[in-house]
């Protein structure tokens, strides 16, 4: 079993990627191994090839490498972009932002209110 994990900006990546765009990912970990996902268009143009190769160095051996790949149709990728569209906010915190604004403050700022003084136009 392998584990790819992406960052936020390579999920940004895969949000905006296009029917015949293609990208890789690489990364490198730190027990001599090297992770690379590539997502390339199929030739039929009805999704994605998702393929994850995975090389170990060994210290005393050759390299041995490692492929899974998956067919991605478009509808599946969708539903990708979709939940990286809704767990993107909670990576980057501004879900504690969100939560920190008091609806309240932002009520009394409003120029038609009456408290401020502030003449609302459909009065005049």
């Amino acid at each position: 079993m392998q584990i790819f994990s992406l960052s936020v900006s390579e999920m940004g990546t895969l949000i905006i990627l296009g029917a015949r765009d293609s990208w890789e990912f690489s990364h490198e970990t730190v027990k001599s191994k090297r992770k690379v996902l590539k997502v390339e268009p199929l030739l039929d143009a009805t999704g994605h090839l998702f393929s994850l190769s995975v090389l170990k160095k060994p210290a005393n051996m050759e390299g041995i490498q490692e492929s899974i790949f998956l067919p991605v149709t478009r509808a599946d990728l969708e539903v990708l972009r979709s939940l990286f569209n809704c767990i993107m906010p909670y990576l980057l915190g501004w879900n504690a932002f969100g939560n920190s604004i008091k609806p309240e403050v932002y009520s009394q700022v409003n120029s038609t209110n009456p408290r401020y003084g502030a003449d609302n136009e459909w009065n005049r």
